[in-house]
């Protein structure tokens, strides 16, 4: 097995996440669960296995929530590794992720981190076998030292006035 997916993986993979950001963002209950294998995990605010759990997950806490509607989610970057069980037609990637929510006042960042996901390829298809995202902090920051991310804010007084 190569390092990291072929080009035509790639590209292929690239379409699964814009199929599920853009399934999830526009109510598509349907076609958010077609992005996962029949035994995947989501682990999004709630916990499901399996594809019944998954669709139960997404309308409980997206498709029927009159708050979710006008968010996009971005997804980008993303790193490959091999899976970590070592299984052929897997691979683990990590992704920046952004989601934006239209409001009445215009779009603002509503959120911001990173996807670790597992893929797995079933019958030529790339699907999600995991989905977990995460808050852009811990162990991703982890490299920094004292990471936390009251540190990460600015002080209040940061836009003093210029002085003569």
């Amino acid at each position: 097995m190569s390092a990291t997916p072929s080009v035509e993986d790639r590209f292929a993979i690239a379409d699964l996440c814009a199929r599920y950001s853009w399934a999830l963002d526009t109510g598509d209950t349907d076609g958010f669960v077609a992005c996962f294998t029949e035994d995947a995990v989501f682990d999004e605010i709630v916990f499901a296995r399996g594809r019944d759990q998954i669709r139960r997950a997404v309308k409980q806490v997206f498709h029927d929530n009159a708050l979710f509607a006008g968010r996009q989610h971005l997804i980008g970057q993303s790193l490959f590794s091999a899976d970590p069980e070592g299984r052929r037609g897997h691979w683990r990637m990590r992704s920046f992720a952004h989601v934006v929510a239209l409001r009445d006042t215009g779009a603002t960042l509503f959120w911001t981190g990173w996807y670790d996901d597992i893929l797995a390829k079933v019958d030529g298809d790339w699907l999600f076998k995991y989905r977990k995202p995460a808050k852009w902090e811990g162990e991703v920051l982890s490299g920094f030292p004292e990471n936390t991310i009251s540190r990460l804010r600015m002080p209040e007084n940061w836009a003093r006035p210029l002085e003569d």
